[in-house]
């Protein structure tokens, strides 16, 4: 008999619960960078308390999907990237706390990158539907395709001008 653990990472409400915050995550991350609010005021304070709380709901997802499947959770690559997104997460929220906004402007740029880094974590949803990853990877494909096709063009243009 599985244990309890097992059983809840094997129901479909705990992955169905981990989509609907990682879809509501990337909403939020959509609205807050068209909606751009800025430092200290309420809005930013609620952006940034969903997004703590989205991470932390996926630290304790990360755990406990590593307590579950100890050594074979790494034999799945989008857990891999998950947990780096995770982790990149975590030092966003840790460097928020000790980097002051009116610091050097290397370190702002760290942490700007890291938060792009969140959205990875859309590619999570993405692969729980099977339909959705085949578009990815046509897409993906596609795009090698057209690249290739524009380099031809270029030379093929560049050689015949005069």
């Amino acid at each position: 008999k599985p244990s309890l653990a097992r059983r809840i990472y094997n129901s479909n409400a705990f992955h169905a619960f981990i989509y609907f915050v990682i879809a509501a995550n990337a909403v939020q991350i959509g609205v807050e960078l068209d909606y751009k609010p800025e430092q200290g005021t309420a809005q930013h304070r609620i952006f940034f308390g969903l997004e703590m709380t989205a991470s932390v709901i996926f630290l304790l997802e990360a755990v406990f999907c590593l307590y579950v499947l100890r050594k074979t959770y790494f034999h799945d690559l989008f857990n891999c990237l998950d947990l780096l997104v995770v982790l990149v997460s975590v030092a966003d929220v840790i460097m928020h706390f000790t980097v002051d906004a009116e610091g050097p402007g290397k370190t702002i740029q760290v942490l700007r990158l890291m938060r792009l880094a969140r959205v990875l974590r859309v590619m999570r949803f993405v692969s729980a539907f099977r339909q959705l990853v085949i578009m990815v990877q046509l897409i993906q494909d596609v795009a090698v395709t057209t690249i290739y096709l524009a380099m031809l063009m270029f030379f093929i243009l560049y050689g015949s001008a005069k």
